[in-house]
């Protein structure tokens, strides 16, 4: 089955999906899949049984506006341990240097480096 609520403009879909996931439970209908076509978004589930549609299209009409900034969010969330663990261990580097910025600071060796790293994981 599918459910078309019309909209002009394209939501987020991972949002607008993570929004909808619960409204659309109460149908037992397991996966479902939503869609932009042509001013229009498309719901495909097995079923829409209990499912409260004016729920679902103030979910919609709610919905952000896609846009790159959101993509990119997205991208830094899902980042691998690993690069977070680099960026946030050149973060304390950083910050190091500006709580103290007169100090000298010996050379880091690409050792001491990589295992600055290998114990950021450990915190993430």
């Amino acid at each position: 089955m599918v459910l078309t609520i019309a909209r002009a403009s394209i939501p987020d879909l991972p949002t607008l999906a993570t929004t909808l996931a619960p409204l659309l439970a109460v149908a037992g209908g397991g996966a479902f899949a939503v869609s932009y076509q042509g001013g229009a978004i498309l719901i495909e589930q097995a079923a829409f049984t209990n499912v409260d549609v004016p729920a679902v299209e103030a979910a919609v009409a709610a919905a952000p506006v896609t846009v790159a900034a959101l993509g990119s969010k997205r991208i830094i969330d899902d980042l691998p341990v690993w690069q977070r663990a680099f960026f946030l261990t050149l973060l304390d580097q950083i910050n190091q240097l500006r709580t103290a910025p007169t100090t000298a600071f010996a050379a880091v060796t690409p050792t001491q480096a990589w295992n600055a790293v290998k114990n950021k994981i450990d915190t993430l």
